[in-house]
């Protein structure tokens, strides 16, 4: 072998089982490599001398080994190798090796192939392998008998074994058995402490300490960490750090001499969107029996109810499974459900008797909601009532989107300049017009929908009978004092409200206008989200009956800026229109200068 090895060993030509050690004319030795790879024998190996000579013969018979074997390849055999001798040197047949099929190719008198099939019983086994030959070992169809699958939105899904009169109850006998793993580890997430308590001082996380600290003269030993927290006598008790020892996996900080905690807040928005990222969400009506026809191997779709089968105990959609059957259940999120049948959840905050979380009954309005919750409190402005929807602000955004992109269209176009005058000018538009578009850029829409309360309203019944949609926010606040001035007025802020107190009252409160307001296109902002203009009033009755508007607790008047005229700005002239298609508030309208 040390031979064999520093020679490089026989080329592809040559062969590995018929290896010869010739000494002195005569034979002494044939080497089977073979033996040594496969059964770890070197017995016939023997020491070299001097003059011995190697020879490795032209390799012998070959015959291939594919499909379900350990080690497929292509094998020398010897004249008289048996398949299951070639079987053994393959590394013999893996698990899933379909025993009944054994194919064999051969090549017959050097004219013509041929298939030879059998099962692989004891006299296959025998059975000799020629020069040329390629065994095919096939493995076992992956196909389950007496089987039933289950997979989507469960708990455990896979393959169950099949009974005759086997029924989709047997297979998912409660509710529990649809509440997925993520569920579980979900809920857990919220209740192991992660992020829950923090220590109010600054602190860093430590080992336990050791009962026997470190001394002076003490060795090392990294099986026994020292004790961090030993006193510094060149410190001030009072100024050295503290230390955290690390309780348990999930985080939990503890201060060792004074264990305060602060609590992590949780609010409405929290609670509502772990009820929907974590709450079990299953399609109670929708659920699918795919079964195979062994005869004509079409596919046949049988859907069920799923509640009516698993918790009403009905008969009608306890289907009857068969074998082979793939019994599917789905999430509200896998297919689309009706917007009455999904889990909807709405925030109520503010002067509300029992503020938080809520689930939407089906075909539950504002009102009825409201009522649920305990009715208002004495000091709730119903008048002032906001209702932020998600749908509404997605909308109200891609409006607001499209006025940037308007803006910046008609800012970049080209504009010509006479004089160094003009051109002075027109430096200062250009300016003028890119603060103006990235100021609009930066306003983001509310997404409130403007339920158009009359100010006289005491009780939740009369306000508009609103079909409540899910992640909806109702904030009722209590009844303001103020009423807002805001823009381009000398001293803009809250005033205290004043039953007889109309617009242009407010307006002198708060030093009338500044030169560059634009007072045609001042408006209102009323506290129920609606907008008054002044124009529109201006345009019904003679006179300056914007003035003599009289306002309500919470309402603002807003001052914008005076545009030029031009091409560039007719589009924003009518603040009234922006503002009641977005829903912005006035304060934020009047940032635009």
């Amino acid at each position: 072998m040390n031979a064999l090895f520093a020679c490089g060993g026989p080329s592809a030509q040559g062969s590995l089982r018929n290896i010869e050690v010739r000494r002195e004319g005569k034979t002494v030795s044939i080497f089977d490599f073979y033996d040594l790879l496969i059964k770890g024998d070197k017995s016939k190996d023997v020491r070299l001398q001097s003059g011995d000579v190697i020879y490795i013969p032209h390799v012998g018979p070959l015959a291939a080994i594919s499909g379900s074997v350990n080690v497929p390849a292509i094998y020398e055999a010897k004249n008289s190798t048996s398949l299951a001798e070639l079987v053994e040197l393959a590394g013999g047949l893996s698990a899933v090796a379909d025993t009944s099929r054994i194919v064999v190719e051969r090549i017959a008198d050097h004219q013509v192939r041929k298939v030879v099939e059998f099962p692989l019983d004891q006299q296959a086994q025998a059975f000799a392998v020629n020069d040329g030959d390629i065994v095919r070992v096939f493995s076992i169809v992956p196909r389950f008998d007496d089987a039933v699958t289950l997979r989507g939105s469960v708990t455990n899904p896979g393959r169950y074994p099949w009974k005759p009169g086997m029924k989709i109850r047997d297979l998912i006998p409660s509710a529990s058995s649809l509440l997925t793993r993520s569920y579980w580890l979900n809920r857990a997430s919220i209740s192991n402490g992660r992020a829950t308590e923090y220590p109010t001082r600054q602190t860093q996380r430590v080992k336990p300490p050791t009962s026997e600290p470190l001394g002076a003269d003490s060795q090392f030993n990294p099986e026994r960490p020292a004790n961090p927290q030993l006193p510094n006598p060149q410190v001030p008790a009072n100024q050295q750090q503290q230390s955290i020892y690390d309780a348990s996996q999930e985080g939990e900080l503890r201060n060792q001499d004074n264990p305060v905690y602060t609590r992590k807040q949780i609010t409405g928005q929290t609670l509502a969107t772990d009820l929907r990222k974590y709450a079990p969400e299953i399609n109670w009506h929708y659920a699918t029996v795919q079964r195979v026809n062994p005869t004509d191997l079409s596919t046949k779709l049988l859907s069920f109810d799923l509640e009516k089968a698993v918790l009403q105990g009905g008969e009608q959609d306890n289907l009857e499974l068969q074998a082979g059957d793939i019994v599917t259940v789905f999430s509200q999120t896998d297919i689309g459900i009706p917007q009455d049948q999904r889990s909807r959840y709405v925030i109520l905050e503010g002067e509300v008797m029992r503020p938080g979380v809520y689930k939407v009954e089906p075909g539950e309005t504002l009102p009825t909601l409201l009522n649920r919750a305990g009715g208002v409190s004495p000091n709730a402005y119903i008048y002032g009532i906001e209702l932020t929807r998600e749908s509404a602000r997605i909308e109200q955004q891609k409006s607001l989107d499209e006025l940037v992109r308007t803006l910046e269209l008609q800012a970049a176009q080209p504009q010509s300049a006479s004089g160094s005058t003009d051109s002075q000018m027109l430096a200062a538009r250009q300016a003028f017009q890119q603060s103006l578009v990235a100021q609009t850029r930066r306003l983001q829409a509310t997404g409130r929908v403007v339920l158009n309360v009359e100010p006289g309203v005491k009780s939740i019944d009369e306000l508009p009978d609103v079909q409540m949609e899910d992640d909806d926010k109702v904030n009722i606040p209590h009844v303001p004092s103020t009423v807002a001035v805001v823009g381009f007025v000398y001293n803009p802020g809250s005033f205290l409200f004043d039953s007889r107190g109309t617009a242009g009252r407010y307006l002198k409160l708060a030093g009338n206008t500044r030169p560059q307001a634009d007072m045609k296109h001042a408006f209102v902002l009323r506290a129920n989200g609606t907008v008054v203009a002044r124009t529109s009033v201006n345009g019904l009755f003679s006179g300056d009956q914007f003035s003599s508007l009289r306002l309500h607790p919470g309402d603002q008047v807003v001052v914008p800026n005076k545009l030029e005229t031009g091409a560039w700005v007719r589009g924003l002239r009518d603040w009234t229109q922006i503002a009641s298609q977005l829903a912005l508030t006035g304060a934020a309208l009047a940032v635009i200068h």
